[in-house]
């Protein structure tokens, strides 16, 4: 989980699973003065922002559930939360276009369209196709990555990947010529191949039951990962924290700077989702501030947070902590864990100097901030991606030393892991 990894002129990819200080759930957030991560990126963005935010993702959660919304063209959608604004990305002309229009207006939102080529169900058919094949690509020369996806772009279907061959992990022309023709084979599409980009799998400090999202547990195997959103059966009392299931914790979970304090036993994944569920409690705070807080500063979760192309999220990874500023740049591309693909939502650190993760911050939360002080629960830290960085090049953090941090990285909707587990968000 802590391999060293040579970096090249490509771009890497590496799963978060790691370690760093989450401390003692409380009944009520205190504030430690200087410590609030997220509150101080709230008084810079100001409250109208994100309250217009929460807008955007209870609309986007609407056009979601409108019957037949995706097989009428809908893809997905370019949020802009200073204009209260939404450049929806459709193929071909439906009248549930009109029907996104007027529930718009009734928002107060302005909805524009813009034309893609390709709709969800051919980019999903495609996907799949490609997931069926993706070891067809290794004696060509090139490795998958991640498949497929939606960007603010032309809407090219895309594989990322990296050459077996070559240091820099970019294919030379004949490769890359045999690559992109054996793509066409599979899904009968064009398909953008995207080379430099490699996977690795990778894996806060004494919290205790029931833990808190974003608190840092260590398993007995050594390896480290963060806990995510808290989730609670439909049905009856059970609650429960939970996990990256990349982390590959065979034992016992404790937190990580106090072995009496467990989280349980990796029981069972989600469907969907890449989570684990541990067999221990998760409560409804989030921490908040630096790994190092030990006020153990928190925030109420709120519920669902539903993510467009142009939002903005923050994280809060055991080992590092709090950042915000991260602007979501890609939605629904296939990533396998190791264990199998799901679809990931790509963030992007945009202030110079700072991070959006490392390892060890996998299982951790992806959330955005509400103007009332609680947060919305968006998704859970899967991986980072390059430019890699390590050795001191990271900031604080509780465990630096090969660990690698980026400014990218790629996360799990916290709404289809509970979705898929038959569970719910465990709420303030």
């Amino acid at each position: 989980m802590k391999k060293a990894l040579r970096i090249a002129a490509g771009t890497f990819l590496l799963m978060l699973g790691i370690v760093s200080p989450a401390v003692a759930a409380s009944d009520a957030p205190v504030t430690p003065p200087g410590e609030d991560a997220i509150e101080e990126y709230s008084k810079n963005v100001g409250v109208d922002f994100l309250e217009k935010q929460k807008k955007l993702s209870e609309f986007k959660y609407w056009i979601t559930q409108v019957p037949g919304i995706y097989d009428a063209g809908y893809v997905e959608q370019v949020n802009d939360a200073e204009s209260l604004s939404v450049k929806a990305l459709w193929k071909g002309l439906s009248p549930l276009r009109e029907t996104v229009a007027n529930e718009g207006r009734k928002r107060g939102i302005m909805v524009t369209f813009s034309e893609r080529p390709y709709s969800v169900p051919e980019i999903d058919a495609a996907a799949e196709a490609l997931i069926k094949n993706d070891k067809a690509f290794e004696p060509l020369g090139f490795k998958i990555a991640s498949i497929g996806g939606v960007g603010d772009d032309a809407g090219e279907i895309a594989i990322r990947g990296y050459a077996l061959k070559n240091e820099n992990g970019l294919l030379a022309s004949p490769e890359r010529v045999a690559v992109e023709n054996l793509a066409r084979d599979i899904t009968k599409l064009p398909i953008q191949v995207i080379d430099g980009v490699q996977s690795r799998p990778a894996t806060r400090m004494n919290d205790y039951n029931p833990f808190n999202a974003g608190a840092y547990i260590l398993n007995s195997n050594q390896t480290a990962c963060t806990t995510g959103f808290a989730l609670k059966a439909r049905t009856g009392p059970g609650v429960w924290t939970n996990t990256a299931r990349h982390c590959e914790g065979s034992g016992w979970w404790t937190a990580r700077d106090n072995t009496g304090s467990s989280a349980g036993m990796q029981w069972w994944d989600t469907p969907d989702g890449q989570a684990a569920m541990l067999s221990e409690g998760g409560s409804k705070w989030m921490f908040d501030g630096a790994w190092n807080n030990s006020a153990g500063y928190s925030k109420p979760v709120a519920g669902f947070h539903d993510l467009s192309l142009g939002d903005w999220v923050c994280t809060s990874g055991g080992n590092s902590g709090v950042h915000c500023n991260i602007s979501v740049l890609y939605t629904n591309f296939r990533w396998n864990d190791g264990y199998g693909y799901a679809s990931q939502i790509e963030g992007y650190q945009t202030v110079d100097g700072q991070r959006a993760a490392i390892q060890g911050d996998s299982g951790g939360p992806v959330l955005v901030p509400y103007g009332n002080g609680s947060v919305g629960a968006a998704g859970m830290i899967q991986a980072v991606a390059g430019p890699l960085y390590n050795y001191g090049n990271c900031g604080s953090v509780r465990d630096g030393g090969a660990n690698y941090c980026s400014r990218y990285v790629w996360f799990t909707s916290t709404r289809t892991i509970a979705n898929s587990a038959g569970m719910d968000l465990v709420t303030w």
